[in-house]
């Protein structure tokens, strides 16, 4: 399943998660566990926020990765789903109506 997360870095902890994100690429803490996959991550850092696409079969696998991150990131976290499976639903509800 596809999960959207949206972050919000508050200013006061900006250089702390800068750090640790320039940390991550290289210390084996922050690698992914199996069965958790980052589809793609964009980060606007004019404003300290920034999205990404996970793809599991264990919404609680990511839960946990991301407690990282939780304790100096504001997060929400949604599922989400591709162009096909929302058609057949826009086309099952308008049906419906």
């Amino acid at each position: 399943m596809l999960y959207r997360l949206d972050w919000q870095i508050a200013r006061e902890n900006r250089d702390e998660i800068f750090a640790r994100f320039v940390d991550s690429s290289t210390n084996p803490v922050y690698d992914l566990p199996l069965g958790l996959n980052m589809v793609g991550r964009w980060h606007d850092l004019a404003c300290l926020s920034g999205t990404s696409i996970w793809d599991t079969d264990d919404v609680t696998t990511l839960m946990q990765w991301l407690q990282h991150w939780s304790d100096k990131v504001d997060m929400e976290l949604s599922p989400c789903i591709e162009d096909d499976d929302a058609s057949a639903i826009c086309v099952a509800t308008l049906t419906n109506y």
